[in-house]
């Protein structure tokens, strides 16, 4: 594997199933703690699985590999804050300049995916990843109990986010705001 033979990692585990992922990161795991995922994942929403991980351990460093060339989906994942964005392209020098970057507390864009964002005109609502959690909820048909429950928040909370979405999409009301946010490419469609 890559990652071992790049001599940066003590250890390093690969994962089959998303509980798998998330009770390592529940576990007694020592930092710093570098996570690699592929965008798509079959039956994982990746933004869920990276706002689960930023949530048990806030300092891991994620990194995100994949075919991407949806610039919706990559401005979306750098909304989670992920750490790194990699094309499945890159070669091993693309990879080591990535954990580089990360461990100088920079954030890392392969070249080829900077140029996709360069290309095209930034998106004209900046959601926080909360908002976008909360989003990516209502679009799968979730309540707000369920998404309360879900999120580990209250539901009036969660009636805030949706005031301050509303808002910053300059729409009235939650369809409208749902049409936006496919117009726009903010909700994922990664989940199989």
């Amino acid at each position: 594997m890559l990652l071992e033979r790049t001599g940066f990692f003590s250890s390093v585990h690969s994962f089959d199933t998303e509980k798998e992922v998330i009770d390592f990161f529940c576990s007694d795991v020592r930092e710093p703690l570098f996570f690699f995922t592929d965008y798509l994942v079959p039956g994982t929403n990746v933004i869920h699985l990276i706002a689960d991980i930023r949530r048990f351990k806030p300092s891991v460093k994620i990194v995100v590999v994949g075919g991407i060339t949806n610039v919706p989906h990559i401005r979306q994942l750098l909304a989670h804050n992920v750490d790194g964005v990699l094309s499945k392209m890159d070669g091993t020098e693309e990879v080591i300049n990535c954990i580089h970057a990360i461990r100088r507390n920079q954030p890392y864009l392969a070249p080829s995916i900077a140029r996709m964002l360069e290309e095209v005109a930034p998106a004209p609502v900046n959601f926080t990843p909360r908002e976008m959690e909360i989003l990516t909820c209502i679009a799968q048909g979730a309540s707000t109990s369920g998404i309360a429950d879900r999120l580990n928040i209250t539901t009036s909370t969660i009636f805030t986010h949706r005031k301050n979405m509303l808002a910053k999409s300059a729409v009235g009301s939650m369809t409208e705001l749902l049409a936006f946010a496919a117009r726009e490419g903010l909700l994922c469609t990664c989940e199989y």
